[in-house]
């Protein structure tokens, strides 16, 4: 039976205007899924309401075919990460990764097991208050804590976020080890945490829309907002969309690129984005590339038209 199903779904952040359209994904049991972009896009917003922390207005999400509406927390069996900022820097790290076993009652002698495997793995000082630990540690702990009593689903929220890029790594590949054979949501912003990860199932998320589930290999041939071109490697360009009799042009910083003809001329003689990707060709004129995608409507970074459909 799939895990996990969201279809159509349109989520709001509670007391704001914010929202997060048409988000779809599947999850089958052992499976996992990254959500990325930017920071501010609504990763954190739609991991919450996932794990019914915020409504979702409209759509579905289905967690092995019941009604995420119909569940309460508990009978979810979802883990979520904390935000670091939510930790008393009086706290115990022992006592901060093994709260969540004291909750189940789980056996003193499981609750000293585990604490001293992480303890061993993560070089974790399970004696030290929280305001001692570096923030590798912190993000360590929130790790350790993530994974100390078994979860249908675990929903990681970009715990690395502020750490250097070495320590961003570090941090990823612990996660990747405590996830092999388990489920998983993991949000992200860095597109290095998504390749050291190694989990080819992502939904980009850019100004409020969600990107179709796909496979990196997939999105980079047909990239469906600027946030999935940019983490694809695209080169993105800013310039004017001239017209010359049936020709469409894209002029950048004075060269003259071809491009296919818009779904509407509204766009021309404004500043819209060009993606420059795409086989040269011989014109008249000279040697020309051919856009093969444009973005428009700089303003809100959504594709309203795009170049080249059936390329």
């Amino acid at each position: 039976m799939t895990l996990l199903k969201v279809t159509n779904a349109y989520v709001s952040y509670y007391g704001s205007s914010f929202s997060i359209t048409d988000v779809n994904l599947t999850l089958e049991e052992g499976e996992k899924v990254v959500i990325y972009g930017r920071e501010g896009c609504g990763k954190t917003t739609l991991l919450r309401a996932l794990a019914k922390l915020e409504e979702y207005t409209s759509g579905d999400i289905y967690v092995e075919g019941k009604s995420l509406k119909e569940l309460c927390q508990k009978e979810l069996g979802f883990g979520y990460t904390f935000d670091s900022s939510v930790l008393s820097q009086k706290d115990v790290v022992a006592d901060v990764i093994s709260y969540p076993m004291r909750l189940r009652d789980v056996s003193q002698s499981e609750v000293d097991g585990y604490l001293d495997k992480v303890s061993g793995e993560l070089s974790l000082p399970l004696d030290s208050k929280v305001s001692q630990l570096s923030q590798l540690q912190v993000a360590l702990l929130i790790i350790a804590r993530l994974f100390c009593v078994k979860r249908r689903l675990y929903l990681v929220d970009d715990v690395w976020k502020d750490l250097p890029c070495d320590e961003k790594m570090q941090a990823a590949e612990v996660l990747a080890r405590y996830l092999e054979g388990k489920s998983a949501v993991i949000a992200t912003d860095d597109i290095d945490v998504y390749k050291t990860l190694g989990i080819d199932n992502i939904v980009v998320l850019s100004s409020g829309s969600a990107t179709m589930q796909t496979t990196y290999d997939r999105l980079a041939k047909r990239p469906t907002n600027m946030e999935s071109a940019i983490f694809c490697g695209y080169e993105l360009y800013i310039g004017l969309l001239e017209r010359s009799g049936e020709r469409y042009y894209a002029d950048i910083e004075g060269s003259k690129y071809q491009v296919v003809k818009p779904i509407s001329d509204v766009f021309v003689g404004k500043k819209v984005c060009f993606v420059i990707k795409g086989e040269e060709s011989q014109e008249s004129a000279g040697k020309l590339s051919v856009v093969k995608d444009v973005y428009y409507d700089l303003q809100s970074e959504r594709i309203i038209a795009r170049g080249d459909d059936n390329a």
